[in-house]
């Protein structure tokens, strides 16, 4: 198993079509690559190949 690292930002959109600026980073986070013991659905599976 692999680790990653992984840094997140968040963004929102409204009704109206305005985007806020991106949020305060997470800071990093590591994770263990585990992908072959979750459950992806197929429409997940698709969109992430």
């Amino acid at each position: 198993q692999s680790l990653h690292r992984y840094e997140f930002r968040v963004i929102a959109r409204n009704a109206v079509g305005t985007v806020s600026p991106p949020s305060n980073s997470s800071g990093y986070i590591m994770t263990k690559d585990e992908s072959s013991k979750c459950f992806q659905p197929e429409a997940i599976r698709q969109s992430l190949s």
